[in-house]
């Protein structure tokens, strides 16, 4: 398993290291918004074999982090990210650009 989301989410590699171990995934998704005192970070990683890994942060904590192996369910999963990112865009969340520096879009 994966855990976080990309130093730079412009950046589409994700290395993560487990003791010895180092995993490299592709990230297909990932969005980071703030407002004053939160976070929010939304993401998909391929995770090989093991199908796509599904998380869902907030202010560092894990909101919900899911591993599907059904295409269909990572498309839903990216259409609910999408709407809460809207949601959040519209209340005046700022998107991060992955290195710590806010983006107007």
């Amino acid at each position: 398993m994966f855990s976080g989301v990309p130093s730079a989410l412009s950046d589409r590699i994700y290395i993560a290291a487990a003791g010895d171990a180092v995993m490299i995934a592709s990230v297909m998704y990932a969005v980071s918004l703030h407002n004053a005192t939160d976070t929010r970070r939304f993401s998909i990683m391929d995770a090989g074999a093991s199908g796509w890994q599904v998380m869902d942060q907030a202010g560092g904590r894990v909101l919900k982090q899911a591993l599907y192996d059904d295409w269909h369910r990572v498309e839903r999963a990216r259409a609910v990210f999408a709407a809460r990112a809207a949601v959040l865009r519209e209340l005046g969340w700022v998107e991060d650009d992955g290195a710590g520096y806010s983006t107007k879009r």
